[in-house]
């Protein structure tokens, strides 16, 4: 009788076990399916949140070139029509000595004034975002400055940044560094006589290396800079914030990222120059140019580059 109650006590357990069990399993499921369910609402709402935010901006910005293109357009209504008012006086005086001049200094104005008017609604194009709001403040900050110059400036994002900071190399750092690299690269264009003014930024991936890209139109470097880069002020333009005491900084980052600083000198090409930064923990300095003979007869203190003829 006691084996009995035994065997029955022992398959009640048994029974009680399994259905908890199941019950559990339910309900665990059941959690599950409602956490995924609040997951997926949450990440939908943020999607929306994003989407508005964006078309806020889109329309912001939107309002804000309409309302400097009314305003331009009211602006130089009335001095057009100045200019037209006195051209019909003139038109009445025709035998008057001094309308050849009257004339021209006309035609002067209202090209000053048509160059003018192509300058304050001159729309920037809109840049691709990084996702961090330094990067993209100092991107955006030089797209105006190049326009400064007439210098177009494209960015190229190829990668996702999220792989580069912090893993590569810090938010802060990455900063200075694209900083000092297009700093320089608008003073090599400006002290070019090159028509081609152009800067182009890319963020992507070569041999499956994370790697950034600053090409431009401007001069190459003198062979003694290069052979001295990062070690002394060695720019002409050094009054300027040239490649002294800026590539001095990027040395320094290079060295803390262990990444490789590579230059490449092209030729009969849209650009005449780009720099690279390749996350690769190399720490090398690679110089690609078709002057590499010239270069190696130069780095007569011996300095280790790797010196490539292309």
């Amino acid at each position: 009788m006691d084996t009995m109650n035994s065997n029955f006590t022992n398959d009640y357990l048994a029974y009680t076990i399994i259905i908890l069990s199941i019950f559990c399993v339910v309900t665990i499921r059941q959690s599950f399916t409602i956490y995924q369910k609040q997951k997926n609402q949450l990440k939908t709402l943020k999607d929306y949140e994003k989407e508005l935010s964006e078309t806020k901006q889109k329309l912001q910005i939107a309002l804000e070139e309409k309302e400097k293109i009314t305003k331009s357009n009211h602006e130089f209504y009335h001095r057009q029509e100045a200019l037209k008012s006195r051209l019909n006086n003139l038109s009445n005086n025709l035998y008057n000595s001094e309308i050849a001049e009257e004339i021209a200094i006309i035609n002067t104005r209202l090209d000053n004034m048509s160059n003018e008017y192509k300058q304050k609604t001159k729309v920037l194009p809109k840049l691709p975002l990084t996702g961090f709001d330094e990067i993209d403040d100092m991107l955006s900050y030089f797209q105006i400055e190049c326009d400064k110059y007439n210098i177009d400036f494209i960015f190229n994002l190829e990668c996702n940044i999220n792989n580069i900071i912090p893993e590569c190399i810090m938010k802060n750092d990455l900063e200075t560094l694209i900083g000092d690299l297009i700093r320089n690269s608008i003073i090599a264009i400006n002290h070019s006589n090159s028509k081609n003014k152009s800067i182009m930024v890319v963020f992507g991936i070569k041999d499956n290396l994370y790697q950034i890209d600053v090409y431009d139109t401007g001069i190459n470097f003198e062979i003694n800079t290069l052979i001295n880069l990062g070690i002394n002020k060695c720019s002409t333009h050094l009054d300027e914030g040239g490649s002294g005491i800026g590539f001095i900084t990027t040395f320094e980052t290079l060295a803390k990222t262990k990444s490789s600083l590579v230059i490449n000198e092209l030729k009969n090409l849209n650009y005449t120059k780009y720099i690279s930064v390749r996350f690769d923990k190399l720490n090398n300095y690679i110089i690609n140019s078709y002057r590499a003979d010239i270069i190696k007869k130069e780095n007569k203190p011996n300095r280790n580059i790797t010196i490539n003829q292309i």
